[in-house]
């Protein structure tokens, strides 16, 4: 007689939505101060000196971004050694580990960059898609120590099954940011009454918009480690990985 094997049949574990939402706030009420020092060169400084940049060299304001890959990759190891018990990873640890892997970060940034942006002129969608299907992508670099196109392939077969869940979430986090900009936006406005337009202009430029720009990306982050860990351990091998960098 023929038997049906249960774990053949069983389901794959689905990715625990209240759990990857809880541990982002967690990391970022636990590592608030290790994540602002971070930052503090990594996205502050370049987007303070951004403000000085005269109007018809705007455009080089892009370039204030690239230091923040740095930010991006320490972060997410920080986030996911913090989630996964493993060993503690301080501010400067997380600045070498993210500037150790700025070309790897970079290179991944660029093609992501581009399948989305494609992706998005074509149907909209399927941009969508790729964000969502990519989005642990630094993580993976920094985690498992992977080339770009090493960690697009491992994120995008790391979130399949889970994307309608992590996209559910990601619309929550789109939430709080809206709720950021409208924070600044509110302040400004308040400023600009207060104590003239261009007081208002330039607290905006030189101190609440690089605030903003650190917190947006603190957020944004954090979440997509905490999202990849969360992965993981459906996977049951968050936390196991033998060597980190070693």
């Amino acid at each position: 007689m023929a038997t049906i094997s249960t774990d053949a049949a069983a389901p794959p574990a689905q990715l625990d939505a209240g759990w990857v939402m809880g541990a982002t706030f967690r990391v970022l009420r636990k590592r608030v101060l290790d994540i602002l020092i971070v930052g503090a060169p990594f996205v502050l400084l370049p987007q303070i000196l951004a403000g000085f940049l005269p109007a018809e060299l705007s455009r080089l304001s892009v370039v204030a971004g690239l230091p923040g890959l740095v930010f991006s990759g320490g972060v997410s190891l920080m986030t996911y050694r913090e989630l996964t018990d493993g060993a503690r990873l301080s501010a400067g640890e997380a600045i070498h580990r993210g500037l150790g892997k700025f070309g790897t970060l970079w290179g991944a940034g660029f093609l992501s960059g581009l399948g989305i942006a494609l992706g998005t002129l074509l149907f909209v969608v399927p941009g969508v898609i790729l964000l969502i299907g990519w989005m642990t992508t630094s993580t993976s670099v920094m985690v498992e120590n992977l080339t770009a196109y090493a960690a697009l392939d491992r994120a995008w077969t790391l979130t399949k099954g889970s994307r309608w869940r992590i996209a559910g979430l990601s619309g929550l986090v789109l939430l709080i940011v809206l709720g950021l900009f409208l924070a600044f936006f509110a302040t400004v406005a308040v400023l600009a009454l207060a104590a003239g337009e261009a007081t208002g202009t330039m607290v905006a430029a030189f101190v609440l918009g690089p605030i903003l720009t650190l917190l947006v990306m603190a957020v944004t982050t954090v979440f997509p480690a905490a999202v990849y860990t969360g992965l993981r351990r459906t996977e049951g091998s968050a936390g196991d990985v033998a060597q980190v960098f070693a």
